[in-house]
């Protein structure tokens, strides 16, 4: 299931133990499915898209296809004609929502066009998108195919921050996440703005937090969840 944005966790499928089970939301659940999630909180982008169950409570939740197998796109009535007419091409439904990612404003309207070249872009760009947020399983990498991992416990508001250029890893005070480098270009004193493509504005620390807590391998976490009873 789908947490937070790019954070995966394990869900027992037992009625006992969920909270409000969504059985539209299963019942269409297979590997072409695509949810596609209005998320209004933080500064991240305003639509998620995601091939597992998503929990995230911050708005609707839309599928790409109304039936399992990737039958019957969930799109608008008559916007595939809309597009051929204008475009002269029938675009497919995850082109249709390559575009939305990459379109969607603030408000969650969706411009047309009918410049091709735009329209290609767009697509181009959206798809770029679909695959960052689905990843379909593939776990981040660095040069050489390595992954990093969380090896000791991050805790939730660090204070320090230190990076080992030897050992390529990333202490956040007792918490360490390795094998991490450096961003090509920046300096050698460790900093936020040198482990995360956002702003460095902010409380310091927030930043390498984030990072390093996406790397964390899914599954089930101490504490109690909103999923359990």
């Amino acid at each position: 299931m789908l947490l937070a944005p790019f954070d995966e966790q394990w869900l027992i499928p037992d009625h006992r133990l969920i909270d409000a089970a969504r059985p539209e939301l299963w019942r269409v659940a297979d590997e072409r499915q695509v949810f596609v999630v209005e998320h209004a909180e933080g500064g991240g982008p305003h639509l998620l898209a995601t091939p597992l169950l998503p929990l995230l409570r911050t708005g609707r939740i839309r599928p790409l296809y109304r039936r399992p197998g990737g039958a019957e796109p969930n799109l608008a009535p008559g916007l595939p004609e809309f597009l051929a007419r204008h475009l002269g091409l029938t675009p497919g439904p995850v082109d249709v929502l390559a575009w939305i990612l990459a379109a969607a404003r603030a408000d969650l309207t969706v411009p047309l066009t009918g410049d091709l070249a735009l329209w290609s872009h767009g697509v181009e760009t959206g798809r770029r998108m679909l695959w960052l947020l689905r990843r379909d399983g593939d776990r981040p990498k660095l040069p050489g195919g390595r992954r990093p991992y969380v090896r000791a416990p991050l805790p939730a508001r660090p204070g320090t921050l230190h990076y080992d250029r030897d050992e390529e890893t990333l202490h956040l005070d007792e918490g360490r996440v390795s094998p991490c480098r450096r961003r090509p270009g920046t300096s050698r004193r460790a900093g936020p703005g040198s482990w995360s493509s956002g702003s460095r504005r902010g409380r310091p620390g927030a930043s390498p937090a984030r990072c390093a807590r996406s790397a964390r391998r899914p599954g089930p976490r101490r504490g109690p969840r909103s999923c359990w009873s």
